[in-house]
């Protein structure tokens, strides 16, 4: 899985997971990485994740995009492991977690499960809800940072930002439990019947 880790000023070791495929950067709440910075335009950027490719697209942002120090060519460029982004004055470095498992079928069940749930949440509406938002401190503006879970205070220097996260879903653990079980039994008996046949 792609990730985000701040490494600059007040957000420094701060993470963001890329767990969408489009993943919107901005100062305003509509976006999913709310970044309360004035160096950072209201739609600065938008990061895209297909499998272990990453593209970010600068959205005509003030201060601009860069990959390593060097601003976007034509306004969108592959981020590579280890690269920094930098938004306005905000900078992250890409890290990329192997999440293969140790068989064939735990890949192909948490893929499948991972592309369902993505195709689900495409049809649900969409909100105006950030999936995080950061507060430097440059603002008098309070934001929140929500994450999935538990609520997780932050302290900085002088300031300090709270976690406020959602209970997960219920329907979506049971569904998430059912796809794995319904996973491991299908890959058992396909198993059994292989060795069986032969």
């Amino acid at each position: 899985m792609a990730k985000l880790t701040f490494i600059t000023g007040k957000l420094n070791g701060h993470v963001y997971q890329l767990v969408r495929e489009r993943t919107t950067v901005g100062r305003g709440s509509e976006n999913l990485l709310c970044i309360q910075d004035s160096s950072i335009s209201r739609e600065h950027c938008e990061i895209l994740v297909n499998g272990a490719e990453v593209i970010v697209r600068d959205l005509g942002s003030r201060n601009g995009t860069s990959l390593n120090g060097r601003r976007l060519i034509k306004g969108q460029q592959p981020l590579l492991p280890d690269q920094i982004v930098q938004f306005g004055a905000v900078q992250a470095r890409l890290e990329l977690e192997d999440d293969t498992g140790s068989s064939e079928w735990n890949l192909s069940a948490i893929h499948d499960l991972a592309t369902y749930l993505r195709e689900r949440e495409r049809a649900k509406s969409r909100t105006t809800e950030s999936a995080m938002s950061f507060d430097n401190g440059s603002s008098s503006d309070q934001s929140t940072m929500l994450l999935p879970a538990v609520t997780q205070t932050f302290k900085g220097d002088d300031n300090s930002a709270t976690a406020s996260l959602k209970p997960p879903h219920r329907s979506r653990r049971a569904l998430a439990l059912f796809a794995l079980i319904g996973a491991v039994i299908t890959f058992a008996l396909v198993s059994w019947l292989i060795r069986n046949l032969n």
